[in-house]
């Protein structure tokens, strides 16, 4: 989390690359994923590399469906964004590693959003998450970038059939969501 001592720190270049290599350091270190479930007041955490995003049998006091997934998603997005600004800054084989290591372990998650077909913030997340790798990190061995094809393909796959049936939905002006404010279906 960025706090205003964090802020006062990066006052030239040589201070944000400390604070980021503070951030890398400690993500490097660790051998679980601590996802922070704000809402309820509960910190939960996951081995690593995460290779499910299952949500968890835990009770909560919310009338609501808990959104699991998106807090796991957002947390792993950190460390792996973390990690790949050393992997690419100087160099670091073991961050790289690390990257790889849950690049491949996504390909074992049995679903890619809370239901497997309906768009959410967690897919949409992980679909941008998948762009930015494929895309932006040429550092990533020619395995991993294939390992991101695939899963980003499954995400496709398993969202196409509510895109088909929701593509009107989005296409008529006029409508909350219709063209002007959203890209539309052809």
């Amino acid at each position: 989390m960025i706090t205003d001592s964090v802020i006062a720190q990066m006052r030239d270049r040589e201070s944000v690359q400390a604070v980021l290599r503070q951030r890398v350091d400690w993500q490097a270190g660790q051998q679980r994923l601590v996802v922070h479930f704000y809402r309820i007041r509960r910190r939960l955490t996951y081995p690593l590399p995460v290779v499910d995003v299952n949500e968890p049998a835990f009770p909560t006091s919310l009338s609501i469906a808990y959104p699991w997934n998106i807090w796991l998603m957002w947390a792993l997005e950190d460390r792996l964004h973390a990690l790949a600004w050393s992997a690419r800054h100087d160099g670091q084989a073991t961050h790289q590693r690390l990257v790889e290591d849950q690049l491949k372990a996504m390909e074992q998650w049995q679903r890619l959003s809370r239901d497997g077909s309906t768009p959410e913030l967690m897919a949409g997340h992980l679909g941008k998450l998948l762009a930015t790798v494929y895309q932006r990190w040429q550092w990533l061995s020619e395995d991993a970038r294939q390992r991101v094809r695939r899963v980003a393909g499954r995400l496709v796959e398993d969202h196409w059939d509510w895109v088909d049936r929701h593509a009107d939905d989005y296409a008529q002006p006029g409508r909350k969501g219709g063209a002007g404010h959203y890209p539309t279906f052809q």
